[in-house]
């Protein structure tokens, strides 16, 4: 095997490394091979001859949301906080008042931006995950409307989704 898919196998866990042959810097991505074309070490032919290294592999996607260094936790808090207000204000500051005046009824209202809500989360979603977002899109519209106020909503958005993140921070 070539010394170039050595380099890409001894650094696979990492974005970018550079060549220990001849201290080229190579970035994983589409057309990786472009940086070499003009070594000696590297050329392209050599490269369409063999096989992909595993880095190459089809990508799946890793859980989302579940933080594992204290930065990515920190940064996960303040996604959530952002996250709760700026949803808060849009599904309940301007659905909830649009869906109202559609329907006349506020119980209705609620449950349509609750559906709007949990739809927002994921199309590709369990229905055990809808439901989970659709009662809580619920009762943070009972919030909103029993309190005649966006703050009491904001606050538990906030308070439930800065908990799941801490209980899947612990968790690892």
């Amino acid at each position: 095997m070539g010394t170039f898919f050595r380099c890409l196998q001894r650094y696979s866990g990492q974005r970018g490394s550079i060549c220990e042959r001849h201290g080229a810097a190579w970035v994983f991505a589409p057309g990786v091979a472009e940086g070499h074309q003009n070594c000696p070490n590297h050329s392209s032919t050599d490269l369409l001859k063999r096989s992909p290294p595993q880095v190459f592999r089809t990508f799946q996607p890793s859980s989302v949301g579940h933080a594992t260094t204290g930065h990515q936790y920190v940064f996960t808090l303040f996604v959530a906080v952002s996250a709760g207000v700026t949803e808060e204000v849009i599904f309940r500051g301007l659905l909830l008042p649009q869906f109202h005046l559609l329907t006349s009824n506020i119980a209705a209202a609620g449950a349509i931006q609750s559906c709007v809500f949990a739809l927002a989360h994921g199309g590709n979603q369990s229905p055990t995950l809808f439901l989970k977002h659709f009662c809580s899109g619920c009762l943070f519209a009972y919030a909103a409307i029993t309190r005649k106020s966006l703050w009491p909503a904001i606050l538990a958005h906030v308070l439930f989704d800065v908990l799941v993140f801490t209980i899947q921070f612990r968790a690892r």
